[in-house]
């Protein structure tokens, strides 16, 4: 059975069940610290441009953290990828 496919509205690039609580910023209890310091690293202007408080307001910290993050997300691709390849040379092989 295929899985419903979700309606995204491309202007506000939100899915149907995107926004399930109005709890200001709760983005901050969800993720973890490294990956809070590592939106703020890379939304740091816009961020300071609109006023948001920063969790982590020691560049220091921020950064330190940001880069667990990273290392994390590069290792992830890292996997991911890797298993890919794996399935395209076990068919490339398969195949021969």
């Amino acid at each position: 059975m295929k899985g419903k496919q979700q309606k995204i509205d491309g202007q506000r690039i939100l899915h149907q069940n995107h926004i399930n609580s109005g709890e200001s910023q709760r983005w901050l209890k969800e993720l973890s610290s490294y990956r809070v310091a590592y939106i703020e690293q890379k939304a740091l202007e816009w961020m300071k441009g609109h006023d948001y408080e920063l969790a982590f307001s020691n560049p220091i910290q921020r950064s330190v953290l940001a880069s667990q993050c990273s290392a994390n997300l590069f290792f992830s691709d890292c996997i991911f990828n890797a298993k890919r390849t794996k399935g395209n040379i076990d068919k490339y092989l398969s195949q021969t």
